[in-house]
């Protein structure tokens, strides 16, 4: 009886330890995305960057309204070998209301993106690129 069980100690130990392999999924590598500047009137050029994707990858990076749910500007972008990229968008001239928009990009063929929010100033009266009225009498 003391045998049985030792043998099947060690049958299940052995199962345990050779019988069975884990395996372990390697994560994705880190995507990161950052966009330059973060705020700004219609008009602005955002410079977007990113990291993270297969070299094999199509990106597409958006410029995107949360309230009107639609793309102001979409852009194609193709990752180097080492998996960054690089493109601009802009924020269309005339674009009201000011307020918060999100510049993201996807990495074909996931489905998953990356985002950043950027802020849509209206310039005050008398900034650079307010609209002005000349008053004559």
């Amino acid at each position: 009886m003391r045998r049985r069980r030792w043998f099947y100690g060690l049958v299940s130990a052995l199962g345990l330890a050779v019988g069975t392999t884990a395996v372990v999924a390697q994560p994705a590598p880190p995507g990161e995305l950052t966009i330059s500047p973060t705020s700004g009137p219609p008009g602005t050029k955002i410079t977007v960057e990113g990291t993270g994707c297969p070299p094999t990858a199509g990106i597409t990076a958006f410029l995107f309204d949360e309230g009107a749910q639609r793309n102001l500007d979409l852009e194609a972008a193709n990752p180097g070998a080492d998996g960054a990229w690089t493109t601009a968008l802009v924020v269309p001239t005339g674009y009201q209301p000011a307020g918060r928009v999100l510049v993201g990009a996807t990495c074909a063929p996931e489905s998953e993106y990356r985002a950043q929010v950027f802020r849509v100033t209206v310039p005050m009266a008398g900034q650079p690129g307010s609209p002005s009225v000349a008053l004559t009498g």
